[in-house]
This record gives structure tokens, C-alpha cells and sequence, in this order.
């Protein structure tokens, strides 16, 4: 029992070690560190907002419209950043990978924490900073058990992925830049830009083949 308390707590500190390298790697991306990422949020969620008032979609499910864009950039954000990192964890870490403590699965574990802590945390101060400019119930979410679900399941789906992708990738590496070009279809078609609701019957049914718009909405 504390050989395996052992491993598990060496296991951590691994874990914990890869995730402070990876806050300062985001850190040294840009001179103004986290500020950068939630400025990118910003202006990608403003972008949404005026596609949004340009196409009249008003299909929030019952909640802000702010709060729908915001949660399902968030969603969508978690999906593309732990696929990307996941099905390239082997080839942009085999420098880490020489150490004998350090495993595959502990690096994708530490690169999940950090993107779903940062993107959360970015949502979370985008939401409040609207509702003290005044618009109002951007903070309302009628189900946060279902949000939190959303959320894992967005996490162990690009895991998945990304996982199969990097098995593949050993044998076809092409396949990575091919997920890549698919991602930026699906984000199309992901319910980020409009609610299923908006579209006819038949093609909402198509449209709800894409597993990002089953967690979004």
C-alpha cells in the first residue's frame, strides 16, 4: 500500500511540476502574460456578438445571450486547445519524455488542467464584467451540474481524440494536419455562432452529427 502511495504521490508532484511549466509557457508567450489570453477571449466573444445581432439569432435557450456565447466559446476553446495538445503531447515533449518519472498521460493531464483552469477562469471574469456594465442576468445559468457535465465531457471527448490522433500519427503524420483542417469546419457547425433551434428540422438533425454542438447546447 505505500509503494503504491508512493507512486501516486510521485505521480502528483510530476503533474504538478508540468503544470507550472506550462502556466510559464503561456506566461513568456506574450509581454503581457495571462492578460493576453483574456484579451483574445474578449475579442473573440465581441466578434461573436456582432455576428450574432448581424444574423438576429435570438435562439439563447431561455438565458442571456451573452451567457450563451460565452459558455460555448469557453466549451468550444477547451475542445480545440486539449485536442491540439493531446495528439501532440509525444512529439512537442519527447524532451520531458527522457526523464524516467515523467509519462505520456501525466502531460496531457497537466496541459488539460491548464487550459480548462484558464478558459473557465477567463469565462468566469467575462461574464461578471458584463454584469456590472449593466447587462443583466449574464451571470444565470439554470443548471451548473449540467454545465460542470458539459464540461468533462468536452475534456474526455478531445482527450479521446487526441489520443487516437497521436497513435495514428506515428504511422500517417499528415493525419494531424488533417484533424486541423476538420476542426475549423466543425467550428462552423459547433452552435458557438447559432442554436440548433434556428435551422429547419431536417438540417438541424445533420447538424447535430457534430459532438461539439451536443455539448454546447
Amino acid at each position: 500500500m505505500s509503494i503504491q502511495n508512493s507512486a501516486l504521490s510521485a505521480q502528483i508532484r510530476v503533474i504538478c511540476a508540468l503544470m507550472l511549466l506550462e502556466f510559464k509557457k503561456v506566461r513568456m508567450e506574450s509581454k503581457i502574460g495571462y492578460l493576453s489570453v483574456l484579451v483574445k477571449a474578449i475579442v473573440n466573444i465581441l466578434v461573436m456578438i456582432v455576428i450574432r445581432i448581424i444574423i438576429r439569432d435570438r435562439s439563447y435557450h431561455g438565458i442571456s445571450g451573452i451567457t450563451f456565447i460565452v459558455i460555448g466559446f469557453m466549451l468550444w476553446e477547451i475542445f480545440g486547445s486539449v485536442l491540439s495538445k493531446t495528439m501532440k503531447s509525444i512529439s512537442a515533449n519527447k524532451t520531458l519524455l527522457r526523464f524516467p518519472h515523467v509519462m505520456p498521460l501525466d502531460i496531457v493531464i497537466a496541459k488539460v488542467i491548464v487550459v480548462t483552469v484558464t478558459e473557465v477562469v477567463c469565462a468566469a471574469i467575462l461574464l461578471f464584467s458584463f454584469e456590472l456594465l449593466g447587462f443583466k442576468d449574464t451571470l444565470y445559468v439554470s443548471d451548473i451540474i449540467l454545465l460542470i457535465f458539459s464540461i468533462l465531457a468536452t475534456i474526455l471527448f478531445a482527450m479521446g481524440c487526441g489520443f487516437i490522433v497521436s497513435t495514428i500519427a506515428i504511422y500517417v503524420p499528415v493525419i494531424i494536419n488533417i484533424v486541423s483542417f476538420i476542426k475549423r469546419i466543425l467550428f462552423f457547425t459547433s452552435g458557438v455562432f447559432f442554436s440548433v433551434k434556428r435551422y429547419a428540422f431536417i438540417v438541424g438533425d445533420w447538424i447535430l452529427y457534430n459532438p461539439i454542438m451536443q455539448f454546447i447546447e
